[in-house]
């Protein structure tokens, strides 16, 4: 009996470690992909810094790309009409002008070529389609956090946005969430290390 009870410990602790590994491989291939194929990406977005006694400290992210006027879109996205809600799509996306990328196209089938990203569609309303890119937390030291939270707001800053990996299958990992001020991004933990100490 007490055999047993030690092979199941085992086992279940090499679970755990498997587990562990194969999340940490994904993400390391996921960022290697993004960069020796130049999909990276910055999506404009806002924060604000919630509590959460289960995630502790993190930035609570929303992405202005993750809603598209149906007329931006292309005209092989006006075919899909039929989307549930909830249903896992790709997006294609273009950057604008500042460099920050935004929603041009919906696919039911990944791309073969081109850039996307894999989101959620949500819903629509009107001439506007919602999604969620996945991508709507960003986590911090928590000391870091906690001065982000009684300290700064995203209105303090010029801009602000969020860079992530995209792999060939539309797979994002968040790279990092930069604030711009006088025109000048800088990663957020460098920004409160540096002004806020």
């Amino acid at each position: 009996m007490k055999n047993k009870s030690k092979i199941i410990f085992i086992g279940t602790l090499a679970v755990q470690l498997i587990v562990v590994i194969v999340l940490l491989s994904k993400n390391i291939l996921i960022k290697k992909s993004a960069e020796k194929n130049n999909r990276i990406y910055s999506f404009d977005c806002t924060y604000y810094d919630p509590y959460n006694i289960l995630k502790g400290r993190y930035v609570q992210l929303y992405l202005t790309a993750a809603t598209a006027q149906k007329e931006q879109l292309d005209s092989e996205s006006l075919k899909t009409t039929d989307l549930l809600e909830n249903e896992m799509v790709y997006v294609l996306i273009s950057p604008n002008e500042e460099g920050l990328w935004n929603i041009t196209g919906i696919r039911r089938k990944k791309p073969k070529s081109g850039d996307f990203i894999k989101a959620k569609y949500l819903y629509s309303i009107a001439e506007r389609c919602f999604f969620d890119l996945l991508i709507s937390e960003y986590y911090m030291q928590e000391n870091y956090a906690a001065i982000a939270d009684r300290k700064l707001t995203s209105s303090a800053f010029d801009k602000v946005k969020l860079d992530i990996y995209s792999n060939g299958k539309g797979e994002i990992l968040q790279k990092q969430l930069y604030v711009s001020v006088n025109s000048n991004f800088m990663p957020i933990e460098e920004y409160i290390k540096n002004n806020l100490n």
